[in-house]
């Protein structure tokens, strides 16, 4: 259970930091 807590932050940030750099180092 906290594995998969863990993970989906990890996911959500990754895809939350993404959004943010990725267009703007572009």
């Amino acid at each position: 259970m906290y594995a998969v807590e863990v993970s989906d932050q990890i996911m959500i940030a990754h895809s939350f930091r993404g959004e943010l750099f990725g267009p703007a180092q572009n």
